[in-house]
């Protein structure tokens, strides 16, 4: 607990206002403009994802197809990471896998 703590101590908490607004309507407008879906209303939460990103200047590492060639250059696909401790299913069954993270 004291760990989480720590690392929950560490993380930046990306505060909604004007500048991150911005970055977000013009990322969609990006997208838009190069027939990207992350321009699309299904995927408004990854593309506050991305702005988060953008508005920090940091990469974003994703697993997810979504992410590959949005404009601003803020990500890289995640090298594949499978260790035996790793849970790979949920308690339904289901795989899992992280969508994204971020990196300094």
């Amino acid at each position: 607990m004291l760990k989480l703590e720590a690392r929950i101590h560490d993380a930046e908490i990306v505060q909604s206002g004007p500048e991150l607004v911005l970055v977000f309507a013009q990322l969609r407008v990006d997208c838009e403009r190069i027939g990207h879906a992350l321009s699309k209303r299904d995927h408004d939460a990854d593309r506050w994802v991305t702005t988060a990103a953008l508005h920090l200047g940091i990469t974003l590492v994703y697993n997810e197809g979504i992410f590959n060639n949005v404009p601003g250059g803020t990500g890289r696909p995640a090298a594949p990471v499978a260790t035996a401790s790793t849970r790979t299913t949920s308690p339904e069954g289901s795989p899992i896998r992280p969508r994204c993270r971020f990196e300094n």
